[in-house]
């Protein structure tokens, strides 16, 4: 019988008192104020941003962590996803934007770009499913050194 009423009963959801600090709570944005050199062409500019976004989101990384765990890391690492795009079309458009680009240096970069970068989210979805704080903490921290790792492709790709 007291099982039937616990299912029966309305729920209710909790929500934040009007005023407090969680309805307040701030969303953290990630935005790059730097501006590209001119010179970059479209597929070099894709790169510079991604890298110029990653950075920002490491400098941000701890007010991320505390707005919503791992969901606002990640929300900001899929927007560099979906900037980025395809990633072998991306490497396409860098060999087709230089011909003295060399594909055997930039195709293993491209492909570890994209494990490092599914890494990351993976590990923030991880994080969210933590039990604990501290497993929260670890999981988070692989996911910063994934995005940094792909951070230093990114930049190994600049440098082509």
């Amino acid at each position: 019988a007291a099982a039937a009423a616990l299912v029966a009963a309305p729920r209710r959801w909790a929500v934040a008192r009007p005023g407090s600090d969680a309805e307040n709570k701030k969303k953290v944005q990630v935005v790059v104020t730097d501006l590209p050199p001119e010179k970059l062409l479209p597929a070099r500019r894709k790169v510079w941003l991604a890298r110029k976004t990653l950075q920002r989101i490491d400098d941000l990384f701890l007010e991320l962590m505390a707005e919503d765990k791992g969901a606002a890391v990640r929300l900001h690492l899929l927007e560099v996803i979906n900037e980025l795009g395809s990633l072998p079309k991306l490497a396409q458009e860098l060999l087709d934007e230089s011909s003295s680009m060399d594909s055997d240096a930039l195709l293993p970069l491209v492909d570890s770009l994209g494990t490092q970068l599914q890494y990351a989210v993976t590990w923030t979805s991880e994080g969210d499913d933590c039990w604990n704080a501290s497993c929260n903490v670890q999981e988070l921290d692989e996911a910063r050194d994934s995005f940094l790792a792909a951070v230093d492709m990114l930049l190994q790709i600049e440098s082509l």
